[in-house]
C-alpha cells in the first residue's frame, strides 16, 4: 500500500542511545521528544527496550499512550504549558510539565491537591526566540508564586531554542541561563535542581566541548529521528539520517508546459502562485498531497526529480532529467521535520516498521 513510510528502529535506537550516551558523558539527563513522530508506540517500544526511560510530548494523549502502557517505569514530561482546561490530566498522566503562567500553575497546585501529589513544574524563561517563556525579569515573581503554591514543586528552570524564530543556543546563552537560575533559586527559597537548556540543537556545544555551565537537562527530539542540528540542518556525524524514507506511487506521466493559462487567482490555500517559464517538460504526479504530509519539506531520493508544487492530493515532480519513471513506479523522498511530524501522524500514509542488521551492528560498538 502506498503512499507509506518506512520506519527503521534500528537506526532509531542508535540515534537515541548515542545521544543518550553524549548527554551522560556530559551531566545531562535527557527526555526524548516523540511528538515528531506522532509518539509512534512500536518506535517507543524499542527505545524502553533499548534502555530508554524518559519521553516527552506536547499532547496529553501521547502521553496517556505512554503511560498506559510502561506506567511508573516511565518520566513522563508535558512539554506544552498546559491549558487549563488540562490541568487535572496534567497532573495524572505527567511528572513534570513546562510552565509560563501563574494561573497555570494555580490549576496545576489544586489538582495536584485534589489527586494527592505533588507536580513538579520546570518554569521557562525567554532566552530570544520569542515563543514561550516569562522575561527575564519577571522570573523571580514567577518562582515565588511557584514556592506558594501548594501541591507544586518547582524543579528548576528551562528555555527554549530554533522552533519559532531560529535562534540559535550559544556559549553565553547557556550562561546567562545559568544566572538565571540563580536568581530563580532567590526567590524560590531553595536550590532547584534542574536547569533544561533547550532541545537538539544545544548538541552543538557538546559536540564542539563548548561549555554549558550547570545545564543538565535537554529535550531532543529531531536529533534522533533525522540525525540533524535543527540549527542549521546539518547532519549529525555518528548518527543516521535516513531511519525514515516515504514512498509513494506515480499516477499520471504527460508533458505538459510550465506556465499555466488564463487568468491567475489564488490556488487551493489561498496562496497567490509564482512560475517561470521554462517551456515544456516532463512531469510525474505522484498520489500524495498537502493533507497527507507536509510536501515542503520532502526531497526525492535517487532521482534528478525537481518538486514543482501540490496541492491537497497530487504531488507533481519535474522529472524531464530522469526520463525512465512510469505510471504504476515508486517515489522515494527524505523527510524534512515537518514532513515527519505531520507524515506520522497522517491516516492516509501507512507505517512500515523494519530492522537493520547494519544498524545493530553499529550500536554494538
Amino acid at each position: 500500500m502506498y503512499p507509506a513510510i518506512t520506519v527503521n528502529v534500528t537506526k532509531l535506537v542508535h540515534n537515541a542511545l548515542w545521544i543518550d550516551k553524549l548527554c551522560q558523558t556530559n551531566g545531562i539527563e535527557n527526555y526524548v521528544v516523540t511528538k515528531g513522530i506522532g509518539a509512534d508506540m512500536t518506535v517507543i517500544e524499542a527505545l524502553f527496550h533499548a534502555g530508554i526511560r524518559r519521553f516527552a510530548d506536547s499532547r496529553l494523549q501521547n502521553l496517556k499512550k505512554i503511560r498506559n502502557m510502561f506506567g511508573s517505569h516511565v518520566s513522563l514530561m508535558m512539554i506544552r504549558t498546559p491549558s487549563l482546561s488540562e490541568a487535572e490530566e496534567t497532573v495524572e498522566i505527567s511528572d513534570v510539565s513546562l510552565n509560563t503562567e501563574y494561573k497555570t500553575l494555580a490549576a496545576l497546585g489544586s489538582a495536584a491537591a485534589k489527586q494527592g501529589k505533588v507536580h513538579k513544574v520546570v518554569l521557562m524563561v525567554e532566552m530570544g526566540d520569542l515563543r514561550e517563556g516569562v522575561l527575564p525579569e519577571e522570573l523571580p515573581l514567577l518562582a515565588a508564586s511557584a514556592a506558594q503554591t501548594a501541591g507544586i514543586e518547582c524543579a528548576g528552570i528551562g528555555a527554549n531554542f530554533t522552533c519559532f524564530s531560529g535562534v540559535i543556543p550559544t556559549e553565553k546563552a547557556m550562561k546567562q541561563l545559568t544566572q538565571h537560575l540563580d536568581t530563580a533559586e532567590i526567590a524560590y527559597g531553595s536550590k532547584l535542581s534542574v536547569l533544561s537548556g533547550g532541545n537538539s540543537s544545544t548538541l552543538r556545544l557538546l559536540l564542539q566541548n563548548k561549555p554549558i555551565n550547570g545545564v543538565n537537562q535537554l529535550r531532543i527530539g529531531e536529533a534522533i529521528w533525522l540525525g540533524k542540528d535543527p540549527g542549521y540542518g546539518t547532519p549529525i556525524s555518528g548518527l543516521y539520517q535516513d531511519a525514515f524514507t516515504l514512498s509513494a506511487e506515480v499516477i499520471e506521466i504527460q508533458t505538459k508546459p510550465t506556465m499555466p493559462t488564463g487568468l491567475i487567482g489564488v490556488d487551493a490555500f489561498g496562496k497567490t502562485p509564482d512560475f517561470q517559464d521554462r517551456g515544456d517538460r516532463l512531469r510525474a504526479i505522484v498520489a500524495i498531497g498537502r493533507q497527507d504530509i507536509d510536501i515542503d519539506s520532502l526531497t526525492p531520493l535517487g532521482l534528478k526529480a525537481v518538486i514543482m508544487g501540490g496541492s491537497s492530493d497530487h504531488l507533481i515532480l519535474d522529472i524531464t532529467e530522469c526520463q525512465e519513471l512510469s505510471v504504476g513506479d515508486t517515489v522515494d523522498f527524505a523527510l524534512g521535520y515537518g514532513a515527519l511530524q505531520s507524515g506520522m501522524l497522517s491516516p492516509f500514509i501507512e507505517k512500515k516498521i523494519v530492522q537493520d542488521s547494519v544498524g545493530q551492528r553499529v550500536i554494538a560498538l
